[in-house]
């Protein structure tokens, strides 16, 4: 019987992460922008190596951080634009999310002196992604401010 309920919970999972809207990465990372207003949607994961497979949540969300941050440069924007965070982490073997791995790396990128406002953050669990090695995926919405 407790197979039978941790498979519905996987299929739960996957059904919930789709009907959020979970993305489906093209690749590293993609923008959509909004063409109503300024808003700027980021699509952020872990740079894609060998040494993928071996990282874990932290330096995947360091890793993933440090890209939405380039793509928010390049778009004419600074992480402190960034109003909502929502971040869809993997499940691990033992049915939890390394927390605490995450709340480090978060931690060096929000909440600093340099960056002390903290966006909006929601965490999405998923059973998996495409890619089986990726722990992280970050969807950022930020605001550019002026025309």
């Amino acid at each position: 019987m407790p197979r039978i309920k941790k498979s519905l919970f996987s299929i739960l999972l996957v059904v919930v992460a789709a009907a959020c809207g979970a993305p489906k990465p093209a690749g590293v990372s993609s923008v959509k922008q909004s063409s109503f207003n300024q808003d700027v949607w980021l699509f952020a994961a872990p740079p894609i190596s060998e040494k993928l497979s071996k990282a874990d949540m932290q330096s995947q969300t360091e890793g993933a951080f440090a890209v939405l941050r380039q793509m928010a440069v390049s778009n004419g924007i600074s992480l402190a634009d960034c109003m909502a965070i929502k971040v869809f982490q993997r499940i691990g073997e033992f049915g939890g999310v390394d927390q605490r791995g995450f709340s480090t790396a978060y931690s060096k990128f929000f909440g600093t002196k340099l960056l002390p406002n903290q966006p909006f953050l929601v965490q999405i669990h998923v059973a998996g992604f495409e890619n089986p090695d990726q722990l992280i995926l970050i969807e950022a919405r930020c605001a550019k401010s002026g025309p």
